[in-house]
């Protein structure tokens, strides 16, 4: 199935709240201030059903694979709620 955004919040499974408080900001302030490449149209804080969250297109999947993974790695490791938006 095809999507647009996955967004992965800043919740485990477990309802536990991921510290700190601004992990998304941080996450999407890195790749974004990376020289080599734009990273800020694929990576973003966001807010969705009243949590902090990060949303991440489809499309960096295509642009930089290796980031995507890491990115699904990072919450798998932390187990955090994650859903796919059209």
């Amino acid at each position: 199935m095809k999507y647009d955004y996955l967004i992965i919040y800043g919740k485990t499974l477990e309802g536990k709240i991921l510290r700190p408080g601004n992990w998304p900001e941080r996450l999407a302030a890195k790749l974004i201030n990376c020289e080599e490449k734009d990273f800020e149209k694929f990576v973003y804080p966001t807010y969705k059903d009243g949590a902090k969250a990060l949303a991440v297109s489809s499309l960096l999947k295509s642009f930089d694979p290796i980031l995507y993974k890491e990115i699904l790695i990072f919450a798998k490791n932390q187990n955090l709620v994650t859903q796919k938006l059209s």
